[in-house]
């Protein structure tokens, strides 16, 4: 990629080749990073001022970032599932503030402290777009496995 604005503007281009009069709703699915969310609403805004639109974060994102506040865990926390299993299910109910509850209770002195900076910034930062169990009810992706799986197709095709 050439930058965030050159996506952008491919995203665009895109838009502009088919015919979205008829769409009911829009789902844009990223990876976390802070850009994405705010061109995603200035798109949103420009190009769908009158449709349903939401933002998922990608689960498998998520789910990596939990992995690293888990890893910060004391040893004989990381050695039993049980916690684990809570945070991972706090994480798909979208209860966000339930897992910064689990980590002042599980975590102590610089462990905490970075468990805490990472949810602060990652998780607390993207939570209406982490309701996970909400989006499947609704019908809407939670990740953006399908569309990748199918852009690795067209390009092994075109590779051959």
């Amino acid at each position: 990629m050439q930058g965030k604005d050159y996506a952008f503007g491919l995203i665009e281009t895109y838009l502009d080749a088919i015919d979205t009069s008829s769409v009911s709703r829009v789902v844009f699915c990223g990876d976390g990073a802070p850009w994405i969310w705010s061109r995603a609403d200035e798109l949103f805004a420009r190009r769908f001022p009158d449709k349903a639109t939401w933002q998922v974060l990608d689960y498998t994102h998520a789910k990596r970032a939990l992995e690293e506040i888990l890893e910060l865990l004391p040893k004989r926390m990381k050695e039993t599932d049980k916690v684990r299993k809570i945070f991972k299910e706090a994480l798909w109910q979208g209860e966000i503030d339930t897992m910064e509850k689990l980590i002042r209770v599980n975590f102590t002195g610089k462990r905490r402290e970075k468990a805490m900076n990472k949810w602060s910034n990652y998780f607390h930062a993207n939570s209406k777009r982490m309701q996970y169990a909400f989006f499947k009810s609704e019908g809407l992706p939670q990740s953006s496995g399908s569309v990748e799986s199918a852009i690795r197709r067209v390009i092994n095709l075109t590779n051959k």
